[in-house]
């Protein structure tokens, strides 16, 4: 069977969606800490840097998703014939950008959990 661009587009968005929220929810419900000090430092003190790190490293990988996936789409939209990929890139460009404001809310997110839940980390 011959999928159209847009068909091989929702099936990546729909990936790319379904990863994004599967690491938040791995990051804000499974942080837990083990008891005992790290390196001389309480874990009280530590636990909020380490959860913010975590925050920054899910964040950045979900961005490289997302670049990656804007790239294909981009790709298979200069595939259409006008007006057809005019409309296309357009469409993903409004994607793209929704996409990265509900990523940095993600990451906003992330990181007021860690400053609410010390134990987040």
């Amino acid at each position: 069977m011959h999928r159209t661009p847009s068909t091989l587009r929702s099936f990546r968005v729909t990936g790319s969606r379904f990863a994004a929220l599967a690491g938040l929810a791995a990051l804000l419900v499974g942080c837990t800490m083990a008891a005992g000090k790290l390196a001389g430092v309480s874990p009280e003190r530590a636990l909020p840097t380490t959860c913010i790190a975590r925050c920054t490293d899910l964040y950045s990988n979900l961005v490289n998703q997302e670049t990656k996936l804007r790239e294909e789409n981009l790709a298979s939209c200069r595939l259409l014939p006008q007006p057809q990929r005019g409309a296309c890139l357009e469409e993903e460009g409004a994607r793209h950008a929704a996409e990265m404001t509900r990523l940095e809310q993600l990451r906003a997110a992330c990181n007021r959990n860690c400053a609410k839940n010390p134990s987040a980390g």
